[in-house]
């Protein structure tokens, strides 16, 4: 009996647990909360857009990418948010994890360390002084020469691989004469290299923004099948709090006569995440993105918010988002969403680079 009695108890306990964890999942919104939810998160995503562009460490890249320098120096400059993941499949490619992309850094540190000056007679570019001897110092003109920048190369280190020495740390900032807060923009580059695979992040500091940029990639390559495995993200915070984000997980495996990829992705916009699920072979067809895509939005509570459906559109001849709601009532995406929109399809597109027929 008392065997009984106690499994009995820890059923009823079980049971409760349960209900308890049913209870707590946030309900799917209405459509009514739904087109709320949408409609903040567009608006106050045009806001946070207008104050990131405006920042001086985002406005004085334009002059330091025309900076004509004697020697190629790293310009990285954080990502607008207007144009976040335009060059994804050039980023991630295969060559990637053999040194081949464009996201690795290449700079002879060592021999351009001292500070450099501009000298308006000659119109060239001269090392003014040897020091610091362990930075690269650039002395520039800022906003038509009403201010006196500097831009500083720092904390180089190296590693090697494959016989090869590479750089794996590199520190830059900039500092502008009569700021309140210096520096207006500093970035920390981190590096690894190996025989099939290697991984880059940047973090970006620009005022109350901080940005990370990471990528990643995992070869495996036989006489007769190819594996790869790519990550990235990105993502944006202001004091601290995510403002948008983008990530993907992409695996690929082929032969000579199969392939197939599977892609999970997600962007985030505030409280408002839009997911992708993407499996897709050699025999899928492509041509109707619904037999391979699946995209959700939901709420970081968990909470959903609609589906999406793509319906082919005639006269464009391209498939154009649909939200479907609770209740089964769908409704372009374009009436709810503007600047966010290209953002979520240009994202899309980027991925859907790696999808094969």
């Amino acid at each position: 009996m008392k065997t009984k009695n106690l499994l009995s108890l820890l059923a009823i306990a079980g049971l409760m647990i349960f209900a308890s964890c049913k209870k707590d999942d946030p309900s799917p919104l209405t459509k009514e909360e739904a087109q709320t939810a949408i409609t903040t998160v567009d608006g106050s995503y045009n806001t946070i857009k207008a104050e990131y562009d405006a920042t001086t460490g985002v406005l004085v890249q334009e002059t330091i990418y025309n900076l004509t320098l004697p020697f190629d120096a790293p310009k990285k400059a954080p990502a607008r948010l207007e144009s976040i993941q335009k060059d994804l499949t050039r980023t991630i490619k295969p060559a990637f994890a053999k040194g081949g992309s464009d996201e690795f850094i290449y700079f002879n540190f060592p021999q351009w360390v001292g500070t450099w000056a501009y000298n308006t007679s000659t119109l060239e570019w001269e090392k003014i002084s040897p020091t610091p001897t362990d930075q690269v110092v650039i002395k520039f003109s800022y906003n038509g020469g009403t201010n006196n920048g500097t831009l500083t190369y720092y904390d180089y280190q190296t590693k090697t691989a494959n016989g090869q020495a590479y750089i794996s740390q590199l520190k830059a900032k900039v500092d502008i004469d009569g700021q309140a807060s210096n520096p207006v923009m500093s970035w920390v580059y981190t590096a690894s290299k190996g025989l099939t695979n290697g991984s880059v992040t940047f973090v970006y500091n620009i005022g109350a923004f901080t940005q990370t940029e990471s990528y990643s990639a995992d070869i495996a390559i036989s006489n007769t099948t190819s594996k790869m495995n790519y990550s990235l993200s990105f993502e944006v915070k202001k004091n601290g709090a995510v403002i948008y984000s983008t990530s993907a997980n992409i695996s690929m495996s082929g032969t000579q006569s199969t392939y197939t990829a599977t892609i999970n992705a997600q962007l985030r916009v505030l409280d408002i995440i839009i997911k992708w699920d993407i499996d897709v072979d050699n025999t899928t067809n492509t041509e109707n993105p619904n037999n391979f895509m699946k995209i959700s939005v939901w709420k970081t509570n968990g909470a959903k918010v609609a589906d999406v459906v793509l319906v082919y559109n005639a006269e464009l001849q391209d498939y154009e988002p649909y939200f479907k709601f609770l209740d089964g009532t769908t409704v372009k995406a374009s009436e709810y969403l503007h600047d966010l929109l290209y953002e979520i399809e240009d994202f899309m597109g980027s991925i859907m680079g790696f999808v094969q027929a």
